[in-house]
C-alpha cells in the first residue's frame, strides 16, 4: 500500500478505466443516435445483401474507433499532487492542464455505477468552491486507491485548520 499513497508523481487510473470509458462512449453514441438504430431496424427486410455488408463494416469500424478513442483518453488522463495542489492532465488532441490548490476543493466523491461495480472499480469526483458540478471525474480507481486519494487530499485541510 506504500506504493498506492504516493501521488508525487503522475499516475493513471486502473487499466479497467479503458473498459468504463470505452462503454461510457458507446453509451453517449447510443443516446445520440437511436433513432438511426430503430429505422435501420424498420428498414431491414428492404436493405439489400450487399449494402448491408457495408452496414456492418461501417459499424464495425465505428467500434474499433471508439475503442481506440477510450484508449487514447486512459493514456492521456493522469494526476498527481503537488505543492497542495492536485495536477490533472487530460487530453487527446486538445490537451488541458489543470491545478486545483486544496483549499478549493468542497467536496470527494466516490461513485459506482453498474459496470464499475461488476469489476471493482470507484469514480472519485472532486467538486470544487463556485462549480455546480464535479470540476474532475476520475472513472476507475480501486477503492483502496481512491481512499488513499481522497485521505492525501484532506489531510491538508486539517493540518490548515489547525
Amino acid at each position: 500500500m506504500g506504493n498506492s499513497e504516493n501521488f508525487s508523481q503522475f499516475r493513471r487510473q486502473s487499466k479497467k478505466g479503458i473498459l468504463v470509458i470505452y462503454l461510457n462512449i458507446l453509451y453517449k453514441a447510443f443516446r445520440a443516435f437511436w433513432i438511426f438504430l430503430f429505422l435501420f431496424i424498420q428498414k431491414f427486410s428492404k436493405i439489400s445483401e450487399s449494402t448491408l455488408f457495408y452496414i456492418y463494416i461501417g459499424v464495425a469500424a465505428l467500434f474499433v474507433f471508439f475503442l481506440i478513442r477510450a484508449f487514447l483518453i486512459f493514456k492521456n488522463f493522469q494526476f498527481k499532487i503537488e505543492n497542495q495542489h492536485f495536477i490533472l492532465k487530460r487530453g487527446i488532441i486538445k490537451k488541458t492542464n489543470t491545478s486545483i490548490p486544496f483549499d478549493r476543493i468542497q467536496n470527494i466523491n466516490f461513485k459506482q455505477n453498474i459496470i464499475q461495480q461488476i469489476i471493482n472499480v470507484h469514480e472519485l469526483n472532486i467538486e470544487t468552491a463556485g462549480s455546480s458540478k464535479a470540476e474532475i471525474s476520475i472513472k476507475a480507481l480501486s477503492f483502496e486507491e481512491a481512499t488513499a486519494l481522497k485521505k492525501a487530499v484532506t489531510i491538508f485541510d486539517k493540518t490548515a485548520m489547525e
